[in-house]
């Protein structure tokens, strides 16, 4: 009796899973997608720098000797200040050719320079400038302040979310509705780099005038909702 009962189970298992599979899907109506956002004007409180050593020479070895130096000397002019974010780039080399002749061999190595306190930055970036160049240089907002912003904008942004979606709601007359899904986006607009101009002297240069400037910070809420009538 019992080799027969698992004879007739086995294939009512596979019958039931053909019709879970083969059943259709659910058909959706009443289902709007919309969007809402929320967004406001920062003050940039954080300053980056890239400068970059250079050195151009026919002997490869000269060119890596004399960038290592001056990279050497400003890691060590930056390190009393502990407020100063630090970091290099990688080394790199090539050559340079005229009328397809080679003339020597070009190198350089980035130093990028990150901080909150944008006049001590500002006057330092002048003394560093004696040995290097500046590449470019941008403000941005800081990590914490833009999380501060991003929380206020998310309530914000939902709230219009919902305000608009009781709108289409009263507007085609249904009794309620539900949130199929929802996607929160945030996309902070950084101003773009400043280029310099690059500059090389002997003595210590003026420090370049800054201004920090804003960046906008948005927050985005995406979703779908489905009437109730």
């Amino acid at each position: 009796m019992k080799s027969i009962l698992k004879l007739c189970f086995i294939p009512l298992l596979c019958l039931y899973g053909f019709t879970l599979s083969a059943a259709p899907d659910k058909p959706q109506y009443n289902r709007i997608n919309l969007q809402a956002q929320a967004s406001e004007e920062v003050n940039n409180d954080r300053m980056q720098v890239q400068l970059s050593a250079q050195a151009e020479n026919k002997d490869p070895a000269i060119v890596a000797k004399q960038i290592n130096a001056d990279m050497t000397w400003a890691i060590q002019v930056i390190q009393p200040y502990k407020n100063i974010k630090t970091s290099t780039g990688n080394y790199t080399t090539h050559t340079a050719y005229q009328k397809s002749v080679f003339q020597h061999w070009v190198g350089q190595q980035a130093l990028i320079l990150e901080s909150g306190d944008v006049e001590t930055l500002s006057t330092l970036i002048g003394q560093l400038q004696t040995k290097l160049q500046i590449k470019s240089m941008q403000f941005i907002v800081s990590t914490e302040l833009r999380k501060n912003s991003e929380d206020k904008l998310i309530s914000e942004a939902l709230a219009a979310f919902k305000a608009r979606s009781q709108l289409i709601q009263k507007n085609m007359n249904a009794k309620a509705y539900k949130i199929v899904n929802m996607t929160i986006s945030t996309s902070p607009h950084r101003r773009p780099p400043i280029i310099m101009t690059e500059m090389r002297t002997t003595s210590m240069m003026k420090a370049p005038a800054v201004e920090s400037g804003t960046s906008e910070i948005k927050v985005t809420v995406s979703g779908t909702i489905e009437l109730i009538e």
